[in-house]
């Protein structure tokens, strides 16, 4: 395996990785998977290394704190991380309806409004490249977050239609989600999250200047 596939399979793994995060709350099977994942080292540096790193070192801080937990303690911490996710991503206990709404048309559409053309011309994407989006597996609309990074997941090997879709799409409002989900959030698991997804985001568009 040449660098550049392995540069494309550790792009792919965190372009899925946050996915998984943004589509679905954190409960046990993901706990479990994220404790025993190893996370890449990343190098001081500045701008989106200095992002990457210190989300990483958040998310693991926050993972240590589960280890040598009771099964009664640990549910009551994914309680307080779902509890996060609700106020974070749905403005949950917010009487003024602020939160990072997961969806680019939110970002980039006409008057902040969900959907629209960024939902429809996304649906027509996916199924032209073959991906049915079942709402019984993704009961979310088909410009959220976590959806357009799945799809990134899928397409990386094809580096023109996977340049083009980056930056339409995740280039253009990405980074603004992941500072309102820092600005939001209330617990260093998603900070970390935010500040993982501001690096990640800044270096994929460095990777596609070349």
């Amino acid at each position: 395996m040449n660098n550049e596939q392995e540069l494309i399979q550790y792009r792919r793994a965190m372009y899925r990785l946050l996915s998984n995060i943004y589509i679905n709350e954190v409960d046990e099977e993901m706990l479990q998977t994220l404790m025993g994942a190893e996370f890449p080292e990343v190098e001081d540096g500045i701008g989106w290394q200095q992002n990457l790193k210190a989300g990483f070192e958040m998310l693991q801080g926050v993972l240590a704190g589960f280890e040598g937990k009771t099964q009664a303690e640990k549910a009551e911490m994914l309680e307080d991380l779902a509890a996060d996710y609700a106020k974070t991503f749905l403005a949950a206990g917010d009487a003024a309806g602020k939160a990072a709404f997961p969806y680019e048309s939110v970002y980039t559409g006409a008057d902040s409004q969900f959907g629209g053309s960024v939902q429809m011309q996304l649906n027509a994407l996916y199924a032209a490249n073959g991906l049915t989006m079942s709402k019984e597996m993704f009961p979310i609309m088909e410009d959220h977050i976590g959806l357009e990074m799945a799809f990134m997941a899928e397409i990386l090997d094809k580096h023109d239609e996977a340049k083009a879709f980056f930056k339409e799409h995740l280039e253009k409002w990405a980074v603004r989600f992941a500072n309102d989900i820092y600005k939001y959030s209330e617990r260093d698991f998603y900070k970390g999250i935010a500040r993982i997804t501001i690096g990640f985001i800044d270096a994929e568009t460095e990777y596609f200047k070349g």
